[in-house]
């Protein structure tokens, strides 16, 4: 499977990320930097963290029951045009509403992070863009600059049945469903996230146990639950 270049020892040999080898929500990531210095206290590995490459394109991000892929979404990187005469934050403000209730403090907390995405493509908050200039403002999926307005089905599967993309998680997906212990190859939701380049080839990066359920999961989901063989891997866990 096409994954990112990663290093656990060394120095990265490409623009690169820190990243967690656990975890989820982007927690604990850092970056992005162009090359590695070996003086910046901020680009040195701590335990149980990794350098990985950075890989540029739209979020892809798999859902599955079992061995099925039931969910497919895209999203594309939030950016800005520039138009010669407002700044970084002040296009930012305009389009994304980052002020609104609700939506600032997300913002607030991720700025500091942002800026290190900015200083990436040469750039600060005070920044004037020139005209016709775009610029990205983040590469993860949770980012507070994504809107929470659109209740539309965004399920890719089916309209992207004879794409490049569709055969390229129809080859991996056998393999991803592989990888799962085999108590827990039947009757698991989760997703698998990747990164579809400009070239349009696909770099998987993670597995998760993720709990947001999809809608078109739940028809499915409940037909197993109620109907579908005994299946203990579906049995909710005892309280203690």
């Amino acid at each position: 499977l096409r994954v990112p270049r990663h290093w656990i020892s060394g120095f990265p040999e490409a623009p690169f990320i820190i990243k967690q080898a656990g975890g989820s929500f982007a927690e604990g990531l850092r970056g992005p930097w162009r090359t590695y210095a070996p003086e910046d206290p901020s680009q040195q590995l701590r335990n149980g963290e990794f350098y990985e490459e950075l890989i540029a394109g739209s979020i892809i991000k798999v859902w599955a029951y079992g061995a099925t892929p039931i969910c497919i979404e895209r999203r594309e990187p939030p950016l800005i045009v520039g138009d010669g005469v407002r700044t970084v934050i002040e296009l930012v403000e305009r389009q994304f509403e980052v002020r609104r209730l609700g939506r600032q403090r997300l913002f607030e907390a991720r700025k500091p992070a942002l800026q290190l995405l900015l200083e990436f493509q040469g750039v600060d908050w005070t920044f004037v863009l020139p005209e016709g200039g775009p610029l990205c403002l983040d590469f993860i999926y949770g980012s507070p600059l994504y809107s929470n307005d659109d209740t539309g089905n965004n399920n890719l599967l089916g309209s992207i049945a004879t794409t490049p993309l569709q055969r390229e998680i129809d080859l991996a997906w056998p393999r991803l469903h592989e990888m799962l212990p085999p108590q827990w190859q039947r009757g698991t939701l989760y997703s698998v996230d990747g990164i579809l380049d400009e070239r349009g080839q696909l770099h998987w990066l993670e597995m998760n146990c993720n709990p947001m359920l999809p809608p078109d999961a739940y028809g499915l989901v409940l037909d197993d639950v109620f109907f579908g063989p005994p299946n203990p891997t579906l049995s909710a866990p005892p309280r203690t």
